[in-house]
């Protein structure tokens, strides 16, 4: 993800190779596994991004009213 490593999937046959049509699907599916566990990343720091100020690591306005309003 990104030149970041995030894991590893292993895939075993017995017997037989792969075909082509296998391994492109297998591909296909991690590519957009990377992708929505990019999205999740993206949404976490966004949500920090939030309710923190960059500068000063403090919480903003926005966090107390979150906290008071849904609490």
């Amino acid at each position: 993800m990104k030149g970041h490593l995030i894991g590893i999937v292993t895939l075993e046959k017995e017997y037989q190779r792969f075909a082509k049509g296998e391994i492109t699907l297998a591909l296909t599916l991690l590519k957009q596994a990377s992708i929505t566990i990019d999205n999740v990343f993206m949404y976490e720091k966004m949500k920090v991004m939030a309710i923190v100020d960059e500068l000063t690591g403090m919480y903003k306005r926005r966090y107390f009213y979150e906290m008071t309003t849904h609490a």
